[in-house]
Formats: structure tokens, sequence, C-alpha cells
């Protein structure tokens, strides 16, 4: 199990920027498109360049911005911005059982590229989708806590 901590809801189009240590709302942004399903970051993890792991929450339950949620690891979507890996989780509400699969790795990539667009001086690419088992172990690298109740 991990620890997300939500960014922006599903529907929206508000991404709110919050501190990753106090969970402090810093301010937000707009986005071209609605989220497709709540996006925020695993708590407890940094990568290379600072931030924590992002993570799409695949879930039809609605969850707010500025809440935790306990979820399970269900897969890790390959991105790279500007050369550098800035990899997505894909987590799950226990219980339920998302199709983690090449539908949705489409519907995230259109998403992301969609997004990005705005951008123009970013150069993104999103990469295959990979197992729970390549999600767990990304998260375990970039894990700065015991945060998780592995």
């Amino acid at each position: 199990m991990i620890t997300v901590f939500v960014e922006a809801a599903a529907g929206t189009r508000e991404r709110a920027i919050y501190d990753e240590q106090t969970f402090e709302r810093k301010g937000g942004r707009l986005t071209i498109r609605e989220y497709p399903y709540p996006y925020g970051f695993v708590v407890g993890t940094k990568t290379e360049e600072g931030d924590a792991v992002d993570c799409y929450v695949v879930t039809e339950t609605a969850l707010r911005q500025g809440t935790t949620v306990q979820c399970i690891e269900a897969g890790l979507l390959e991105f790279f911005e500007d050369g550098a890996i800035d990899h997505k989780i894909i987590a799950t509400l226990q219980g339920e059982k998302p199709s983690v699969n090449e539908a949705l790795r489409k519907q995230l990539e259109n998403f992301i590229y969609d997004i990005f667009s705005a951008y123009p001086d970013s150069v993104v690419r999103v990469g295959r989708l990979l197992s729970s088992e390549a999600a767990i172990n990304h998260i375990e690298s970039c894990r700065t806590d015991q945060g998780g109740t592995r």
C-alpha cells in the first residue's frame, strides 16, 4: 500500500500545487483538459529531480483535491520529460480492479500529450505501461521515509 496525496480531482481542469512535505497549498494552474482520474503524488518519495513520484489513481470513486488516500500499485507508465525520467504510478483503491491495459495507456498518453501541447518548449514521450512490480520497484527506489506499509 502507498499513500497518495490528491492534487487534482477527476473531471477538473485545476491542478493545485502543494508543498510535498507539509501539504500546504502553494498555488495552482489550469490545464486545457479535464483530468480523467485523480492525480497527485506518492507521499514519502523523491525523484532525482527533487519532486515526489507522480500518480494517477484509476477509480470511479470521487477523490477530493487536498486529501490523502491509501492505494495499491497497479502499474507504471513510462514517461520522459526533456530527456529525464518522470514515470507515473498507476494506482487503485483497495478492492477495486481497474483494467490496467493498452486502452488505459493510450487514454493517459492522449491526455498527457494534450496537456503538454500548452508547453511547446517541453519535449515529452510516453512509453510502455509496465507491471505493478515495476511500480513497486520505482517507488522503493524513490522512498524517503517509511510512509508505505510494506
